[in-house]
Formats: structure tokens, sequence, C-alpha cells
């Protein structure tokens, strides 16, 4: 049993797969169902389709008629707030911005707003990831793949933002009354940074961490101490913001479990209703005993009734291009395999969904190149993109027809209901 090792962008391509199912659907849920609306789904990068020139609500759309009803995205600060002043805020790019009424940096809703849209309209669940900060905003001392906030106080003020305007009762709903509601109800507050490359991490240092209300001086908490106060900061804004939403700790890698217990050590209970975790494997039987070992943590420091999330799980189809000395090649297979796998991998997922608590899982990823020999995620996807061409792999059959199943369907046109 492994974890992923390295950190990846959430960055995947994708395009349009015609699907010949009915016009209609049905007006009630389904009454089969044998996992609750929005078990299955996939990460998604729609800013990296986006650019591809790849419409990304398109791509919703399709993945709903194959059984996707809930979507992982990443959530980019830098996106959002590029400027720290309406004033710097170049004029041709300014009809795209919205004032900060308290005179802060301005904000971009342009393409988050289309995107929920098309999320609401498909019937998906979005559970996006918060990170990267503003170069304005970000802490200069670091050099990370993804830039970090120079302030806790001031990443939750922008995540507190996000969940006043997509939250329940948020104002993105109240302006577009022809949507079905579809509120942002989790929010995952940074990806991996157990990993160097997402977040300091301080090893073998001496940190300050405040736990169960009594400040200490401890040593060897790594990237723990830092983040749970990012963590503490989002919490406290999102819950005042919208006192419904959940908040998910960042999905941890490799030995999730020693990450996690790290987070509490830190002080980090009570700053979040739900856990994830990057959960990669050899073989989909072993999926199942890293959750437990993750939940064993949970339970120890009293949390065992939260809900888990398998944030991100899957195989490579890069047999023949990826050696097996690769890092994780050990993930690489043929593409029936990888299909094989995504089958066994939900299979262990349902039957255990109750008594581990599992909430969702996500496979990583929607789509990929499938070229080159650089990293095994180059052929994770389920589907294979090249350039504008695009055509469906052997594991997006193997998904759909589990988890439509799963959900009571023969068929279906969006994420909340079956085709008649």
């Amino acid at each position: 049993m492994s974890f992923r090792k390295t950190g990846h962008t959430l960055a995947a391509a994708a395009a349009i797969l015609a699907v010949g199912l009915g016009t209609g659907a049905s007006n009630a849920t389904a009454s089969g169902r044998s996992v609750p609306q929005g078990f299955f789904g996939v990460d998604m990068d729609p800013w990296a389709l986006n650019k591809q020139g790849i419409d990304a609500n398109a791509e919703l759309a399709t993945a709903a008629t194959q059984g996707v009803e809930s979507v992982r995205v990443p959530l980019y600060w830098f996106s959002v707030q590029p400027y720290s002043s309406w004033d710097a805020v170049p004029a041709v790019q300014r009809p795209n911005f919205t004032q900060d009424p308290d005179g802060g940096a301005p904000y971009n809703w342009t393409s988050l707003d289309r995107f929920m849209s098309g999320a609401a309209t498909s019937g998906i669940k979005v559970l996006p990831t918060l990170m990267g900060a503003p170069s304005w905003a970000a802490d200069q001392k670091y050099n990370r793949l993804i830039p970090i906030p120079a302030s806790p106080s001031r990443f939750g003020q922008f995540a507190a933002a996000l969940a006043s305007r997509y939250g329940k009762q948020g104002s993105f709903w109240q302006s577009n009354p022809g949507l079905t509601p579809d509120p942002i109800s989790t929010w995952q507050i940074w990806n991996e940074p157990d990993l160097d490359r997402y977040w300091p991490q301080h090893a073998g240092e001496t940190q300050t961490v405040t736990v169960s209300g009594k400040v200490k001086r401890l040593r060897s908490l790594g990237f723990a101490p830092t983040y749970v106060q990012l963590l503490r900061a989002a919490h406290s804004s999102i819950r005042t913001a919208d006192p419904t939403a959940t908040v998910m700790a960042a999905s941890l890698t490799n030995r999730a479990w020693v990450s996690l217990k790290l987070i509490y050590q830190s002080g980090g209970r009570g700053s979040f209703e739900e856990v994830g975790a990057n959960v990669f494997t050899k073989t989909p039987s072993s999926l199942v005993t890293a959750i437990k070992q993750i939940r064993a943590t949970m339970g120890s420091y009293g949390d065992s009734r939260l809900p888990y999330t398998v944030a991100e799980y899957s195989w490579s189809s890069g047999s023949g291009s990826i050696p097996l000395s690769q890092h994780m090649g050990w993930l690489v297979t043929t593409a029936p395999t990888q299909a094989k796998n995504a089958g066994l991998a939900m299979a262990q997922f349902m039957t255990n969904r109750t008594r581990l608590k599992i909430k969702n899982a996500f496979w990583y990823t929607w789509a990929s190149p499938d070229t080159g020999a650089d990293t095994v995620w180059n052929y994770a996807g389920m589907r294979r993109t090249n350039g504008v061409s695009i055509s469906s792999k052997p594991v997006l059959a193997a998904f759909a027809s589990r988890a439509i199943a799963a959900e009571g369907c023969k068929a279906k046109i969006i994420a909340t209901a079956c085709a008649r």
C-alpha cells in the first residue's frame, strides 16, 4: 500500500462526448439508489479546460450523463483577486471586476459564475479546494508551486466572500432566479500541504501552537502549525458567512494518517467537519486499508463521527509509455486493467460506505492527454484528449456503468435525475 509521494496541479484536459440518451428526465429522485446523491465524482479543472478552448460547462453536462454527481475543483485565490486595489485593475479589464465595498481588492467573478451556473444546470455538486495566494497577498519568504498566503486572516476574508456568494442564501443564487440553487455546502482548505512543493515543512523546527486553549512550544510538527493557522482562519470566516457550511481539511498524501496526527497535535481539531485524503494504492483492496488507518487517527482524537472523502484515487493507463521505474510507476497498468480497477474500487467504497463514513469518492482525473513519459498522471484520465479531438477510454464506461446503477438509473440526463 502506498500514497502518492509527489503532488501535482489539478489541471486536466477534456472535451465533449456525445451521448445518445433520451431527452427527458424523471421528476423524482431515483428510488433504487444504493448511494447518497453526490457520492461518485471526479476531479476536474475547468480553468485548464477553458484555456485549451474546451467548454468546461459542456464537459459538466457530459459528465452528468456518465453518472458523475459531484466534481472537486481547484479554486485559486489569485484568479479571483489578482489585483490589490481597484486602481491597479487595467481599464480594459474593469468590466469583469466588482469593487470591494470596503475598498479592498476587487473580485473577478466572471469565470466562477459561469462555471457555477453550468454545474447547477447539470445538477452536479461542487467541492472547491481553496488555494493559491495572489502575488500581492503571498508570503514572499517562501517560493512554492502554489503561492501561500502571508496572512491567514486575509485568506479567511476571501473564503468568507466565496461562502457569501455561493453558499446557502448566497448572492449568486439570489441574483440568478432562473437557476435551481445548488449552493456549495463544503469548502476544502488547500491541497497536499504535507508536501514541500505546496507548503513549507519547517522540518525539525520548534513552533508555537495552541491546543485546547493552551499555548505550547513543540518540535517536529512540520507543516501542521502554520497550516492549522490558515485552517482556523478559513473555518471561522466561512462559518460566519454561512453557518450551514462545513469545512474539509486539506487532502493529505503518503502516510496521511501520520500527517493528520500532526494537524491534531497542532490544535486543528474543531477547525474542520470533514477529512479527506488523496489515496493511491497498487490494488483496489488496499484503498480500504488506508482509509481504516486514517479513520483510526480520527477516532483517537475524538472525531470518529466526522465523514471522510476519498478526494483523489485512480490508476494510470500508461503501460508501454511510462516505465515502472518512474515515480509511482506501480500505478501504471493497461487501459483495460485501469477500467477493471475503477470498478473494483467503486465496489469497495459502496461496501464500506456506511461503516467507514465515506461521503464522496473522486476519481483523478476527468481527462488526460495520454501522451508523454514524464508522469503517471498523463494517463490517469477517463477521457483522452489530443488537441481538439477527444475519445473515451474503457475506464469511463466502467465508471458510468457502476455509478449509474448505484444511482438507481438505467441512464442519466442530469446528475439529479434519471433519463426516461
